[in-house]
């Protein structure tokens, strides 16, 4: 279910970051793989069907529910493009195999009516933010059909030394079906989700981090 397309396409994307590691300013990267899943239309039904949980223990500050499916060997063909992926020729985050061992099908899902209530309930809503520091990346992958889609995944270069700053965006992810973007989880990033969006279809992410 979970097999990999052999004509997928992958792209890298180099981008700045004003946040410093011991190194000094870094250079952030993000990799993006099209035509990913062999057959994505059997991975979306599992996201479409699934349990939605709300708790916030699943769903941390997500704008939706998620879909948790503990679906045995989810994970022995995705294990190996993220291990050569996660160490691409450069040198900021380290990669950590231990994710492998305990991990569960996850699919954020967020409709029109969920953007409305957070945007109704807070006067400023931003979706950027970094991920767990358990974690050195984290991947996205669009299960919207492409007459589905809308906005994606933005960037940002973020300024920790100025705490009136907001970030800047640097980079857009446009959303593409069957397309997967493997971040740092330390880079700033977030949905790019506006009144109006998704009320037909729910936005339909399965998301991974390690």
């Amino acid at each position: 279910m979970f097999e990999l397309n052999e004509s997928r396409k992958t792209t890298v994307k180099k981008i700045y970051d004003h946040a410093k590691n011991d190194l000094g300013h870094v250079w952030r990267y993000v990799i993006t793989i099209d035509d990913f899943y062999k057959n994505p239309d059997e991975v979306r039904k599992i996201a479409l069907n699934g349990t939605r949980k709300t708790d916030k223990k699943y769903t941390g500050n997500l704008i939706g529910s998620r879909v948790i499916e503990n679906i045995e060997g989810f994970d022995e063909n995705l294990k190996s493009v993220f291990e050569k992926a996660c160490q691409f020729d450069f040198w900021n985050p380290e990669y950590d195999d231990t994710f492998w061992r305990d991990t569960k099908f996850m699919a954020n899902v967020t409709n029109g009516n969920d953007i409305e209530t957070r945007f109704n309930e807070k006067k400023h809503t931003y979706t950027f933010h970094k991920d767990s520091t358990n974690y050195k990346w984290a991947a996205v992958i669009y299960l919207n059909k492409d007459q589905e889609c809308d906005g994606g995944t933005n960037f940002y270069a973020w300024m920790p030394d100025d705490p009136s700053a907001v970030p800047r965006l640097e980079y857009e992810s446009k959303m593409k079906y069957n397309r997967m973007v493997l971040y740092e989880c330390d880079h700033m990033h977030g949905a790019v989700l506006k009144r109006g969006m998704f009320t037909e279809f729910p936005r339909l992410v399965q998301v991974l981090f390690m």
